[in-house]
């Protein structure tokens, strides 16, 4: 038995989201928006046997990018903390007082 692959159809918010998903896992582990542009275009093909229009890919890799800047923005703030918590630590001639 064959299965083709229906040529476009509309997709919800939520298959959006998991194609983002999926292109979020890509660049996470390449580096590369280009390859997560073929992974959100894959995973309709291969989940639900769908053609994405350029449109739904476009839209996915938008919200894997805003995930990836929430991913980015939290890192950066936890470092910050780290930092700032780490200078506020009482010092004496010794070493860290107690």
């Amino acid at each position: 038995m064959t299965t083709t692959i229906t040529k476009t159809k509309y997709m919800s918010n939520f298959e959006i989201q998991n194609m983002a998903e999926a292109a979020l896992v890509s660049y996470e582990m390449t580096a590369s928006w280009a390859s997560a542009t073929r992974a959100a275009e894959e995973y309709a093909a291969d989940e639900w046997l769908i053609a994405a229009t350029p449109s739904q890919v476009y839209t996915s890799v938008c919200l894997a990018k805003m995930g990836w800047e929430g991913v980015r923005m939290g890192v950066q703030t936890t470092v910050l903390n780290n930092l700032n918590a780490a200078h506020c630590v009482p010092v004496n001639m010794f070493g860290v007082s107690q």
